[in-house]
């Protein structure tokens, strides 16, 4: 089996060079959706105690803000500090 790396390696990849962040951005819907259900799932199969509900629920949460957080667009101007006074005199 040959590998490849570098640029070849990612050849035709849909996001290759990407950011995580500009990756999940168009898809924060599908992957809120996904973590609610993977959630629901896993109550499924573990034993439905208040425990079991209060951890998968404290790590939903996570992941939600997590998700949120990666989607927003970043405000104009983000990233580029101001000009000091010294700066710009």
């Amino acid at each position: 089996m040959l590998l490849t790396t570098g640029a070849a390696a990612g050849a035709g990849v849909t996001g290759a060079g990407l950011s995580l962040r500009e990756r999940a951005r168009p898809h924060a819907q599908q992957l809120r959706l996904g973590g609610i259900v993977v959630a629901v799932v896993i109550l499924a199969i573990v034993a439905v105690g208040w425990e079991a509900v209060a951890v998968i629920g404290a790590l939903l949460a996570i992941y939600e803000v997590g998700i949120n957080a990666l989607a927003e667009t970043p405000a104009e101007g983000a990233g580029v500090p101001a000009p000091t006074a010294t700066e710009t005199a």
